[in-house]
């Protein structure tokens, strides 16, 4: 376990953590990028009595239910968002996950059974394969393709839609017994025989609306631009330098401009640039967006 953790390094260069109880069969591996809270008291495996937590992402309101769990008697020892997720997880296992605001992949082993959750969005990754032996998963394809020697599917249905979209839907993936978590996914698995499965979020019913579309007025712009605003004060919250991709587009552009009107906070602005008539190239104006908000920009 400890060699294809290692695998994933790429993903988090800053510690490798493992825990493993032969005698219950469990191994965690977990490689750490180092974002909020540096110290060591933050890698993962994060231990708490009988809970073993490994988590790749970020919980942009862990202030707020950091607080709702000191004021519940909750005590904390770091001050990052890992710890928040271990406390929350303990005091009220899956029944809230619709509380978290974040973009997060974890896997929560306490009292012999193992819950994984994907956020509502699926913006973190998550692999798993039932094998014989066992339950296995991981954030890449990669080692779990190596270690259970999986082949690539014969049905040719899936080479024809990744042909034509340039992905493959659901949870689909190109091996044969091995498949990617969904959006909101949560599996509760107390023995390799006894997995349940469920999607604990589902997007809330849209109602579009008849006849002829009006402008927003001053205050529907005003409360976009808050909802924006305090969105983007939540996720900003790093304990390293910040840097923002700057495509030279509307979403990008508006996030740096709010970054420095609104929030005062300077950040390195980052564009990729490709070689002229090869395709189109934002760089240039991405660079003069940069002089106007006077941004560090490359």
């Amino acid at each position: 376990g400890h060699t294809f953790t290692k695998k994933l390094s790429h993903r988090g260069p800053d510690n490798l953590g493992t825990w493993y109880k032969k005698s219950e069969g469990i191994f965690l591996g977990h490689t750490r990028l180092s974002i909020i809270d540096l110290s060591k008291e933050s890698n993962q495996p994060f231990h708490q009595n009988n809970q073993h937590l490994i988590f790749n992402g970020e919980i942009y309101n862990f202030q707020e239910l950091r607080s709702h769990l000191i004021s519940k008697g909750d005590e904390f020892h770091t001050h990052g968002d890992t710890e928040v997720l271990s406390h929350f997880l303990r005091r009220y296992g899956v029944s809230k996950l619709d509380d978290i605001d974040g973009m997060f992949a974890f896997a929560n082993y306490m009292d012999r059974r193992l819950t994984l959750a994907t956020d509502i969005f699926g913006e973190k990754p998550l692999y798993w394969s039932k094998q014989k032996d066992g339950f296995y998963f991981s954030s890449e394809p990669a080692p779990l393709v190596e270690m259970l020697k999986l082949v690539i599917t014969t049905d040719e249905s899936f080479h024809q839609e990744f042909n034509t979209l340039g992905y493959l839907s659901s949870s689909k993936t190109m091996f044969e017994g091995l498949y990617k978590c969904e959006p909101a996914s949560l599996f509760i698995i107390d023995n390799p025989t006894d997995i349940k499965k469920s999607i604990y979020w589902k997007r809330p019913e849209i109602h579009i609306g008849r006849g002829k579309v009006l402008p927003l007025n001053e205050a529907e712009l005003d409360d976009i631009a808050n909802l924006i605003l305090d969105s983007l004060s939540k996720r900003i919250y790093s304990d390293v330098d910040m840097g923002l991709f700057l495509s030279s587009g509307i979403d990008s552009s508006l996030i740096a401009c709010m970054l420095k009107k609104d929030l005062k906070r300077d950040v390195l602005g980052l564009t990729v640039s490709f070689d002229k008539n090869q395709i189109h190239n934002e760089s240039i104006r991405a660079k003069a967006i940069a002089e106007y908000l006077n941004m560090e920009h490359l």
